[in-house]
């Protein structure tokens, strides 16, 4: 342990002694070299910063249009695979699950997510596949499975009640109501009519009514 101890030392003052010397500021009076040496480092230590800066501006420009991209091509998929969502989340929790039985800590999982997203992402732009539908084909070989889509009657029963409203109002209305729904004026409609409305009915109506 002493030993290593000494060892690290040395590999500190190595690396130290290796450091470049920052210049500090001095009066440019009294030592003009001094200052253009400051002068020159400060210059470097700002166009670094920009540089940077511009980098990191550009990489988050990036990210935004490969994300609006991502989400364009998921979009366009979904109207061919309405369960693709399920299916990413399936294969979403599916690796979550995996990650975290191999002792992969929370920000490690979300990490590989991450990047098991971008090699998708990558693999689909290389080969010219929709991401999207790269991810559907992993999710089905992980195991998933299309469940049975929910059938919605409500909408059914909808227009099965409009449908009742509809000839609830036309009844009795004459041939414009009762006798489009039924071909012929019935003796029940007639009951349900108003005196106006039976007034205003022709002689071939009753004739039809009476089963003539």
């Amino acid at each position: 342990q002493d030993l290593e101890r000494r060892l690290e030392a040395i590999e500190r003052e190595r690396h130290e002694a290796q450091k470049p010397e920052v210049p500090q500021y001095v009066d440019p009076l009294e030592d003009p070299e001094g200052f253009r040496r400051y002068d020159e480092y400060s210059r470097n230590q700002i166009q670094s910063t920009l540089q940077e800066q511009q980098q990191s501006a550009q990489q988050q420009i990036a990210m935004r249009q490969r994300v609006t991209h991502a989400e364009q091509m998921e979009a366009a998929f979904t109207k061919t695979t309405p369960d693709y969502q399920q299916a990413a989340q399936f294969l979403h929790q599916n690796r979550m699950n995996e990650l975290q039985a191999m002792g992969y800590g929370q920000a490690e999982v979300m990490q590989q997510l991450a990047q098991d997203a971008n090699a998708i992402f990558d693999a689909g732009s290389r080969t010219g596949i929709n991401p999207a539908q790269l991810v559907y084909l992993r999710a089905k070989e992980a195991g998933y499975q299309i469940s049975a889509p929910v059938q919605d009657t409500t909408g059914e029963a909808a227009k099965m009640e409009a449908t009742a409203n509809a000839q609830a109002q036309t009844r009795g209305l004459g041939t414009a109501g009762g006798a489009a729904q039924t071909g012929k004026l019935t003796l029940a409609q007639m009951g349900d009519m108003t005196e106006e409305q039976i007034a205003k009915l022709s002689d071939e109506d009753f004739r039809l009514a009476a089963g003539g």
